[in-house]
């Protein structure tokens, strides 16, 4: 594993735990039954994705490798359907709602520090390199 592949493990483990502290999540998740209404009302909750939430879940043990690989799959293929050019949807929207405003915020704040660089930037929020600072001037537009 490269340097910057651990730096990004570590930066990715840093805000899951920041944005989804453990502890507190662990609460939610004893004596329950994983499934799609507790994933949704746990990353409302935290104002992340679904995703974010799955993976706590799969750090912490509470899902397997096999249910965590299929509800991904489930949601690209989900994502995929309502991502296609005839949709007419806005890009910068979904992303915002997948992602989570908090989750954004953090990692802007993250580059603005000059803890992150843009292409780490754009790594983190699952766009080009090239559209970070529009995809941030959408948001803010939008505010």
């Amino acid at each position: 594993m490269g340097t910057i592949s651990i730096l990004k493990f570590f930066c990715n483990k840093f805000a899951g735990e920041f944005l989804v502290p453990s502890e507190d999540v662990q609460k939610h998740l004893r004596n329950k039954s994983i499934d799609d209404k507790l994933l949704a009302g746990l990353a409302k909750k935290y104002s992340v994705s679904r995703e974010v939430i799955l993976r706590k879940c799969f750090d912490l043990g509470y899902v397997g490798q096999a249910f965590y690989e299929s509800k991904v799959r489930e949601w690209e293929t989900e994502a995929s359907k309502h991502n296609r050019p005839s949709s007419g949807g806005d890009y910068y929207k979904t992303q915002k709602s997948y992602l989570g405003e908090r989750y954004i915020e953090t990692a802007f704040s993250k580059y603005y520090q000059g803890v992150i660089s843009r292409s780490q930037l754009s790594d983190y929020l699952g766009i080009k390199e090239a559209n970070v600072l529009k995809f941030e001037d959408n948001l803010l537009s939008r505010r």
